[in-house]
């Protein structure tokens, strides 16, 4: 028979005075046998819970900026949100040509007459994109001479830590 030491959790295996010696230790310290695995599973909820509540709130935050950046475009304010995109796209594009690039994109569209979100994704990486934290975000939307678009927005945390434009693509 293997001692306690090396097989912690085969109590079964233990002599009547081992098992009883082991469950007062662990009872003595709030955890049994059965617990062990509940314990280790609470463990890991609370380091991926937290992980997870990070994303919701990077989510959240990040769809808030979105929304807030799609009404200045929706406003035609494309000089202001340009102002409210990431510090690399303002580095990558000047603002002539967003604006040309933006009215070409929304223009045909007209005014916007509902959105709706679809999707919200957080990532590290994105293909083409330096790493760092990401969010994409989907809306299914209606413009006056478009009924069924879909909308995606691109956020990244930039160096200041808000959330910024980093890509904007309409279909």
């Amino acid at each position: 028979m293997q001692s306690a030491h090396s097989r912690p959790f085969a109590v079964r295996e233990l002599s009547a005075q081992s098992a009883s010696a082991y469950n007062r230790l662990f009872i003595s310290s709030g955890v049994n046998d059965h617990a062990l695995p509940g314990t280790f599973l609470t463990c890991l909820f609370l380091i991926f819970g937290a992980a997870l509540a990070d994303n919701d709130e990077a989510l959240s935050s990040a769809e808030g900026a979105a929304v807030s950046w799609l009404k200045l475009t929706d406003q035609g304010k494309y000089e202001e949100s340009w102002n409210q995109v990431s510090s690399r796209f303002r580095n990558a594009v000047s603002l002539e040509d967003w604006t040309k690039a933006l009215s070409a994109a929304r223009g045909p569209f007209e005014a916007l007459v509902e959105r709706s979100s679809k999707s919200a994704e957080f990532h590290r990486e994105l293909p083409g994109a330096p790493d760092g934290e990401y969010v994409v975000l989907t809306f299914d939307s209606v413009f006056t001479k478009k009924a069924s678009a879909v909308e995606t927005v691109t956020m990244m945390k930039d160096d200041d830590g808000a959330w910024r434009l980093s890509g904007y693509f309409v279909r």
